[in-house]
């Protein structure tokens, strides 16, 4: 029993998510295997037995990957019912050698899952997130669903359902996680002196960001697109558009304090001359090199090529 116990424990130490299988597995197993052990009124023994084996198939069925804590949380429970069952605690010391060892497994898993159990929770969050973005990557918006994306990751759909109500929330965080730390903000871009100059590094590095990776690209797309059918994203989009807003202000003020633009020069005149540039070459699939953005940003600040 104490053998099985460590097994188990060792099999489940570390925080790959896919862990789940294995770890039912052992335990389903361990079962079975119990009832070699059975040497008194072994057709009972082994009845009670099958009984477990089915109960813990039923109750991996019902949970299937919906999450690994409550996975090992109903199959630790299911044990531990199990093994207090009156037909396997009498005093024949191969039965309760048989209780003793469920009761072994049920500790293990408590204990891998009260050891690991917020490590692998993010790391779940995690891996769903990863698994969204090579859906992206190579199937484009069209294979960013819930179903396949629960395959991808080894992972229940109500996982993913607890996490985000709809595919729309999760497409949020994987702008918010994924894409938004690449884009560049005002502190991104240096004082090189000439507003047109770093308009244009502005640019470089936002092209370069959305382009260097065919899932922000797919991320952009599905986004634009979810904003004309689902209004929950379509209030949302502001949001982001008012920080991007902030960065190109930012950059064309110290251009203003510089002296390089002319007093009363229209800020939002200019933000929206950038967002309607940046936005209708990507719906035209154009992506410009640095040659086409250094004539954008020369444009936007009404300078001369």
């Amino acid at each position: 029993m104490n053998d099985k116990s460590t097994d188990l424990i060792s099999i489940g130490s570390n925080d790959d998510p896919s862990d789940d299988d294995v770890l039912l597995d052992a335990a389903q197993r361990i079962l079975r295997q119990s009832a070699s052990r059975i040497v008194a009124k072994p057709a009972q023994a082994i009845a009670q037995r099958d009984n477990i084996a089915r109960a813990l198939d039923q109750r991996r069925q019902s949970v299937g990957q919906k999450g690994e804590d409550e996975v090992l949380e109903a199959i630790a429970e299911l044990l531990k019912q199990n093994g207090s069952l009156s037909g396997l605690e009498v005093d024949n010391p191969s039965r309760q050698q048989l209780a003793a060892s469920i009761r072994g497994l049920a500790d293990a898993i408590d204990k891998r899952r009260h050891s690991v159990g917020p490590v692998r929770s993010q790391a779940s969050h995690d891996a769903i997130l990863d698994a969204a973005m090579k859906i992206l990557a190579e199937n484009g918006s069209a294979g960013f669903t819930f179903d396949a994306i629960a395959k991808r990751a080894r992972a229940g759909k109500p996982s993913l359902y607890r996490r985000w109500t709809c595919r729309g929330e999760l497409l949020f965080e994987l702008i918010d996680t994924r894409l938004l730390p690449l884009l560049p903000t005002f502190g991104d871009i240096p004082d090189l002196g000439s507003v047109a100059k770093e308009i244009e590094a502005y640019l470089v590095h936002l092209w370069e960001s959305i382009t260097r990776d065919k899932a922000h690209e797919e991320i952009m797309w599905l986004t634009f697109a979810e904003a004309h059918v689902d209004e929950s994203i379509a209030r949302r989009m502001p949001e982001y558009m008012a920080l991007r807003q902030a960065e190109v202000e930012g950059v064309l003020r110290r251009g203003l304090n510089r002296g390089d633009l002319p007093p009363g020069f229209d800020l939002e005149h200019a933000w929206r001359m950038t967002s309607n540039y940046n936005i209708g070459s990507f719906m035209r699939s154009e992506r410009p090199d640095q040659s086409e953005l250094r004539k954008v940003a020369r444009t936007i600040v009404q300078q001369p090529c």
